[in-house]
């Protein structure tokens, strides 16, 4: 175990490994993991994904939310086996039994039903994302052509 070849008083830091595949959580090697209400934001853009899994069987993401850069994936799945990601941003509600390499992005209003929360550039919309004004609408409204 590492922490028993740097010893008792000696933590792991990250700059001990170089530059992780996930800015956010990097998991390999792991069993029955289950993070809950965890979010991960970046001080800079960072071409990372959020979240890498590899070589995990058994990983239940829920409540969870992560900055991404645009066209990076959210999470990036190598040899993982049973997975499920409930009611996290960015990504929609997604299963898996086994999956030998994945990519999950954002969700999209054709993605979800009912009112899943969809974010569109939208002109003279009240909040600010980045340099684009986003304004946030369901996916029945998205359909219907409405917005608040």
């Amino acid at each position: 175990m590492l922490l028993n070849l740097l010893g008792p008083d000696l933590p792991p830091e990250p700059a001990m490994f170089g530059v992780l595949p996930a800015y956010g959580l990097y998991l390999r090697h792991a069993r029955r993991i289950e993070p809950a209400g965890i979010e991960v934001r970046f001080a800079a853009p960072d071409l990372r994904p959020a979240f890498v899994l590899d070589d995990v069987d058994g990983a239940r993401f829920r409540d969870c939310d992560a900055q991404r850069a645009s066209e990076v994936p959210a999470f990036v799945l190598r040899d993982v086996r049973d997975f499920t990601v409930r009611h996290t941003r960015p990504v929609a509600d997604t299963h898996f039994d086994a999956v030998r390499h994945k990519e999950l992005l954002t969700k999209s209003a054709g993605d979800v039903a009912g009112a899943v929360a969809a974010v569109f550039s939208v002109p003279g919309a009240t909040r600010r994302r980045g340099a684009a004004q986003v304004t946030t609408l369901s996916a029945a409204s998205v359909r219907s052509g409405a917005s608040r």
